[in-house]
């Protein structure tokens, strides 16, 4: 999974597991045209569910985050019972050899 793809499966849970395209997409700085092929790959692997609706399509469509996307997000980011992130212990370990 690429960093763009947990980026986006990040917001979708911060907006309480689902969120539409169109907000997405500015949280993104990107095109709805250029996030479509990215849904549809993430959609593919269980990770979310989009939902297009009418005729406005992906526009005022929305994107939903499934158990399978929790769990694989999961594992690379973990919340307090807060709610609030938390570094792993591998994250932390990183960011201090970067440093």
């Amino acid at each position: 999974m690429t960093n763009y793809e947990k980026t986006i499966l990040s917001l979708i849970l911060d907006e309480g597991s689902y969120i539409t395209i169109s907000k997405l997409a500015r949280k993104m700085g990107a095109e709805i045209d250029s996030l479509k092929n990215v849904l549809e790959q993430l959609g593919r692997k269980g990770f979310i569910l989009v939902f297009a609706a009418g005729r406005g399509g992906y526009r005022s469509g929305k994107a939903e985050l499934t158990p399978k996307g929790q769990r694989e997000l999961g594992k690379t980011r973990r919340l307090s019972s807060e709610g609030e992130y938390v570094e792993s212990p591998d994250e932390r370990y990183r960011r201090w050899i970067r440093a």
